[in-house]
């Protein structure tokens, strides 16, 4: 990709376009203030970085030199002003450390030049003092010297020409610590403040030449130095500067690049995965219908019931797919809610040969994770047990919680699920080194070449993220996958007769009435033959009017729900070949503006999270995934008209009437008197 950026424009690099960034003594700031910004926060961090190391090697060098002043046999002769030299430099460091991490990025660049400068401007002071003082040390560290020449004019005059030349030391030992200066500022780059800061810094070193006792030579030389530092300086600013900019820019370019096809991914997967389920759920109807109104005998449709249940699990496989993704990254959060353990088994062990055996209770647990765990486990094991009556078998089994961890109370309850499978003989032993390099997804050289135990890897990971103890070995020919997990128990409310909730449940689904006008548009024409036939048979009514062939019918539903409609149930996304999409949140909506008071339902393939929150926003009272039988969604919205539009009986809190997570009530709409 770079060469090929390089290749679009070899002769102008984006950094320099002229309606992109400003001039070099505007720091070649970025046209655009939002560009600007997101620059100056992208490096707020490694400049800041850049100054705290800067400081702090100034402030090492300085404490080491006092270190060594101290300790060497003409400290005596040092006078006091020349360690108070030290302190604004050191000060100036100390504050550089503690504080430019927190600035804010719009006072970054101008802090640090500022700093720059005051500590070269200490350093030139620092120069200075050394200097002035070297003539009186040198006196009094060598009084014998001077006594035994002092009437040698000529020897006095050459040694005092020694002593002078002496400075040279601390004006060479400050050029460096410019250097290490111009360094950071090297490194930091181009901005208005940063050029000025380079431009003061042989004047702020410089002022040393005024001094006494200076050779006024070695002093110009050394500013000549610098001056010329300077120069190369600003043009090394200026690469380090127009590099970090392009890259900074091929950053943006890569990440806009790829957020568009992280989104084009996104929408393509949506519409994949609603294509799939709608026509998996076409399929599932027609096989639906068909066996219902079949004469045949049980042996003669077993496969067929086989496949339809394997089509159901495949559109909640679909339904499910968000929860996956954030599983696979690692950022996904258990969602409990009220699961009965046999409803649980029902749905994954529907349509398969295996043996089951629950000890049936209402706990709190993350249906979509444990229906995936125990989906890719029964799977497997009819995939890699024995090809021949593989003897797969579940067992879900309860006890109270071990008295020695903190849920040890009546509230919680251990279950442990249980599958057992007989080996495939030509397949190698399970051991726990496999499993070990399952999860780490390092297995692939041991298995067939069509098989990468994806199924195993995520049904493992799915109970890390449960904080389920799993496990899978093998004795013998018996493979055995368990998980053990602590759950909460689902509290059942009683009924106001002291009853159970499910026979509460049970007479509001008799209390249902008769013959409601009921309307339902879908543009799959097996959707509306399957719940045409179903509600007629169900639903205690033959006022059933079913649309969505075309787009004229998506008035001619409104007007029908609108005259007397009783329960209005709408797809979601209404397709008409080349007369466009209705959403049936618009239709919900608009119903609810024309004070429509009856059950509003939506029956659709995308049930996810945040689908429902849309649909739940529009106004419906409940909701219905495709993969739901029909025998579960007309019992659970003859409950929910019974609770919304004949206000139950039962106190709030009651289980629904099936173990699905489609029911979600809304409050009725209430409207003031004489609105309707």
């Amino acid at each position: 990709i770079f060469f090929r950026l390089s290749l679009m424009e070899p002769q102008r690099p984006p950094i320099l376009e002229q309606h992109r960034c400003r001039s070099f003594w505007r720091g070649y700031r970025f046209v655009s203030d939002e560009e600007e910004l997101a620059y100056q926060e992208r490096y707020r961090i490694p400049d800041a970085h850049m100054v705290q190391m800067w400081a702090l090697l100034t402030l090492l060098a300085d404490l080491g030199l006092l270190a060594i002043f101290a300790g060497t046999q003409t400290s005596a002769g040092r006078p006091y002003e020349m360690y108070l030299m030290y302190i604004p430099s050191i000060s100036l460091c100390l504050v550089a450390l503690g504080v430019v991490s927190r600035l804010p990025v719009k006072y970054l660049h101008p802090f640090l030049s500022a700093v720059a400068v005051l500590v070269t401007c200490g350093r030139g002071l620092i120069v200075s003092a050394s200097v002035s003082a070297m003539p009186a040390m040198a006196k009094r560290s060598l009084a014998t010297v001077y006594s035994e020449i002092s009437d040698n004019p000529v020897a006095l005059q050459e040694l005092q020409e020694y002593v002078r030349g002496t400075t040279v030391e601390p004006l060479t030992a400050g050029l460096c610590y410019c250097g290490i200066t111009m360094a950071m500022l090297l490194l930091i780059g181009v901005h208005r403040s940063t050029i000025v800061a380079a431009a003061c810094i042989p004047l702020a070193y410089g002022w040393i030449a005024f001094g006494p006792h200076v050779l006024l030579a070695e002093v110009m030389f050394r500013v000549g130095l610098l001056l010329v530092g300077c120069l190369l300086l600003l043009v090394a600013m200026r690469f380090v500067t127009l590099m970090r900019r392009r890259q900074f820019r091929l950053e943006r370019s890569f990440q806009a690049a790829l957020l568009v096809a992280l989104e084009a991914s996104r929408k393509a997967d949506s519409i994949l995965n609603h294509t799939l389920k709608n026509t998996m759920a076409d399929a599932a109807a027609d096989m639906e219908l068909f066996l219902t109104n079949t004469d045949l005998p049980e042996p003669s449709v077993r496969h067929l019931r086989l496949s339809m249940a394997t089509l159901r699990r495949g559109m909640r496989a679909c339904r499910h797919r968000q929860a996956y993704i954030k599983l696979e990254s690692g950022g996904y959060q258990p969602s409990l809610q009220p699961v009965q353990l046999s409803a649980l088994v029902d749905e994954v062990t529907a349509g398969r040969d295996i043996q089951v055996s629950v000890e049936d209770k209402r706990v709190l647990l993350d249906e979509k994770l444990y229906s995936l765990v125990l989906d890719n486990t029964i799977n497997n094991a009819f995939k890699h047990g024995r090809p021949q009556d593989p003897q797969v078998q579940l067992t879900v089994s309860t006890a109270p919680v071990d008295s020695g961890i903190s849920l040890a109370d009546d509230k919680h309850v251990r279950v442990t699920f249980r599958l057992s499978n007989q080996a495939n003989p030509s397949r190698p032993r399970i051991t726990d080194d496999y499993v070990a390099k399952v999860l780490r997804g390092e297995s692939k050289a041991t298995v067939g070449a069509l098989s990468d135990q994806i199924g195993l890897q995520h049904s493992l990971s799915a109970c890390q993220a449960l904080k389920v103890t799993a496990s899978l070995t093998q004795t013998g020919q018996t493979v055995v996958f368990t998980a053990v997990a602590v759950v909460e128990l689902a509290t059942r409310m009683p009924s106001p007769d002291g009853q159970q909730c499910s026979t509460a449940l049970d007479q509001e689904a008799a209390a249902f009435p008769p013959d409601l006008k009921i309307c339902y548009i879908d543009d799959s024409d097996s959707a509306r033959r399957l719940l045409d036939f179903n509600l007629r048979a169900r639903a205690k009514t033959s006022n059933v009017h079913v649309f969505g062939k075309e787009r004229l019918e998506v008035s001619q539903f409104m007007e029908a729900v609108l005259d007397g409609g009783d329960i209005a149930i709408l797809d979601q996304h209404l397709e008409f070949e080349g007369e466009g999409l209705v959403y049936g949140t618009d239709l919900v909506r608009e119903l609810r503006e024309k004070r429509f008071q009856g059950l509003l339902c939506t029956r659709s393939a995308n049930v996810a999270p945040e689908d429902r929150a849309k649909y739940m926003e529009a106004g419906v009272h409940c909701i219905f995934g495709k993969d739901l039988g029909m025998r579960e969604m007309i019992a659970e919205m003859q409950i929910a008209h019974v609770r919304t539009m004949m206000r139950p009986l039962l106190p709030p809190g009651c289980p629904r009437a099936s173990s699905t997570d489609t029911l979600v009530l809304a409050p009725r709409p209430t409207f003031e008197r004489g609105d309707a």
